[in-house]
């Protein structure tokens, strides 16, 4: 048989006591506290000898003897039933408190997650935004691959294919942000058949076009 939930009994045995002023929580905790002390085939006092040696505290000594010296604790055994009450409610105190800075903890740290998320959302944002204005203007005034190459370049806008043979696949970098743009968040008009609709000339047979394509997936 596993050992006795002490701390759960411990809970009821708070609840069924004269500390709670409701009279219906504290015969429904009285009889949930005695039918798991019954399963488990201990008596209240035997609880707390248990609560004791949960918490490190000396034995109860026997009738008529006097307890000899014992190390430091923190409080008296709980010899009165309202001392038993007043541990007991302590100790759903502390637990109390760490689940209460448990739930703090998850919270601070999905506030930050929000935080991240929409930071780097409002960088993507941006970031789309000043690259479709830069891609936009080469193409107006660049129509050689090479050169269309090298006008995203000289605005700081970096064309990178991500694998072999996936010119469709391009994305967009500009190298201060850490945010890479496909061409689905770029909207129409700035894939590769697009660009290549817009006039843009790509030969392989040309040694700067050659190049010019070799940068892209070296980036």
């Amino acid at each position: 048989m596993p050992p006795p939930p002490i701390g759960k009994i411990m809970k009821l045995l708070v609840l069924s006591g004269t500390g709670n002023p409701n009279a219906h929580e504290r015969e429904v905790a009285r009889e949930k506290a005695e039918t798991l002390m019954a399963r488990h085939g201990i008596t209240r006092e035997q609880m707390r000898e248990l609560y004791r040696q949960d918490h490190g505290l000396p034995p109860k000594p026997p009738p008529g003897t006097r307890p000899g010296p014992s190390r430091p604790r923190q409080g008296p055994p709980p010899e009165d039933p309202l001392e038993w009450e007043r541990l007991q409610r302590e100790l759903l105190a502390r637990e109390a408190a760490a689940q209460e800075a448990a739930v703090k903890a998850r919270l601070a740290r999905a506030q930050a997650e929000r935080q991240r998320a929409a930071r780097e959302a409002g960088e993507k944002a941006e970031l789309t935004a000043r690259l479709r204005a830069a891609i936009t203007q080469t193409i107006n005034v660049h129509k050689d691959f090479a050169d269309f190459i090298d006008g995203l370049a000289s605005l700081g806008v970096q064309m990178v294919v991500p694998a072999e043979n996936a010119v469709e696949r391009l994305i967009y970098r500009w190298p201060p942000s850490k945010v890479a743009v496909t061409t689905a968040d770029l909207g129409p008009g700035h894939d590769w058949p697009a660009l290549l609709g817009a006039g843009i000339r790509l030969d392989t047979r040309n040694l700067r076009h050659r190049e010019a394509l070799s940068l892209l997936y070296l980036g």
